[in-house]
């Protein structure tokens, strides 16, 4: 999976001159920049987006349902009220819970992936639509040797300076097969720090902030919305060594004080790697107009009795095994390059301005420079938990002692 957990899906579709191109955890929309606004044929509205899968990893499962983006959405709409059921080729079968609106979930102790056995998914909509995927085989993971950092600098046009920051790589244990499919799904958690220190609180009257450090550290967790595949059919050895996987820089606070990657790694069919590999090249390509015309990828589900409609996404059946790892901070000289926070003229006239502040905007925190002047930045810059991040520490966070 070639490079969250609000991980992500969107679609991309072609009419005419409109590109919608389906992606990981979503269907994301590459417009140009001049706007156009066709006339979309109804067929192609409203189409149904499945993510979902079964591995041999102990449940739940998870299956999303929505539907397609159109031009003027920013959020793919939940779809309520499906049915939802995974069976295997023994008989066993069990139907999804929807505890949020377009989530589908498996019970924790119910249906099991187990190698050797295959799988399908099956959608009734509320309307009686129909939908399934075929049987897919459980296939053997094939398991992790090595996952590890190494720290590359690289050329980027659009920068004065080298690119720094770690390139993953991971090594596999040898397969009993030649031709093995890989399908690599990753999360990365990172903790970083608001740039200020809180020092007043207003909520109608200021007052200092005794608990000045409580809102300074978060973690961020995110689905890396990147593809990565991989097919061993033709090499000479059946094990991967050194196979890149994502790179994060130094660009962003990823790296500003802790880092941690969690990689999947799955053996596939071919339908599934194709259908993820053209994908991929369909993403790599989105912004080079004329190498490669984009088109619809049908994913493994159907209508049962309307074949032609357009279903988008795919129920996956993999083998599956799991690696966690953490990085630190860089050691100098690398240099971190993401912007940092700076008190402005601004921020210190707009400390005096507080009390004409709105109820709904409180509470307001505000803070003060080594010289006790009062400033009032962005709060951003003094609240963590304002650029997506929590300050639960995770439960598999491990500190560097």
């Amino acid at each position: 999976m070639k490079r969250n957990n609000k991980i992500l899906i969107l679609k991309l579709i072609k009419l005419q001159r409109i590109f919608v191109i389906s992606f990981v955890s979503g269907f994301v929309i590459i417009a140009c920049e001049d706007k156009f606004y066709p006339d979309i044929d109804p067929k192609y509205e409203n189409i149904l987006v499945v993510d979902g899968m079964i591995t041999n990893a102990p449940g739940p499962y998870t299956v999303k349902l929505m539907s397609s983006l159109q031009l003027t959405e920013v959020e793919a709409t939940p779809l309520t009220g499906f049915q939802i059921i995974i069976c295997d080729d023994s008989g066993n079968t069990e139907t999804l819970s929807e505890p949020e609106p377009g989530i589908y979930v498996t019970d924790a102790n119910g249906i099991q992936g187990i190698p050797g056995r295959s799988y399908q998914l099956k959608i009734q909509s509320p309307n009686g639509n129909s939908y399934q995927s075929d049987f897919e085989l459980l296939n053997d993971p094939v398991a992790i040797d090595s996952l590890y950092p190494v720290l590359e600098f690289k050329q980027d046009p659009n920068l004065i300076h080298d690119l720094s920051g770690y390139q993953f790589y991971v090594d596999t244990e040898p397969s009993e097969i030649d031709s093995v499919y890989f399908f690599w799904r990753l999360t990365h958690t990172y903790q970083y720090q608001a740039d200020f220190i809180i020092r007043w609180i207003y909520d109608g009257t200021l007052r200092p902030y005794t608990n000045s450090d409580s809102l300074r550290t978060c973690w961020n967790t995110q689905r890396v919305k990147d593809i990565f595949t991989f097919n061993t059919g033709g090499l000479m050895e059946s094990s991967l060594h050194k196979f890149p996987l994502h790179y994060v820089s130094t660009e962003t606070r990823h790296l500003s004080i802790r880092y941690s990657l969690l990689v999947d790694q799955m053996t596939i069919n071919k339908t599934a790697y194709e259908y993820w590999h053209s994908i991929d090249e369909q993403n790599t390509e989105a912004g080079e107009l004329y190498t490669k015309q984009p088109y619809q990828i049908r994913g493994n589900l159907y209508n049962t009795n309307n074949p032609d409609e357009l279903v988008l996404g795919y129920f996956m059946v993999a083998g599956t095994t799991s690696r966690r790892i953490f990085v630190d901070k860089p050691d100098p000289p690398v240099t971190m390059y993401y912007p940092l926070c700076q008190l402005t003229e601004a921020d210190y006239m707009n400390f005096g301005t507080l009390w004409l502040s709105k109820e709904s905007e409180w509470p307001i925190f505000a803070t003060f420079d080594v010289n006790g002047g009062n400033a009032l930045p962005n709060q951003e810059c003094l609240d963590c938990r304002l650029s997506d991040g929590t300050i639960v520490k995770p439960y598999f966070w491990e500190d560097n002692n």
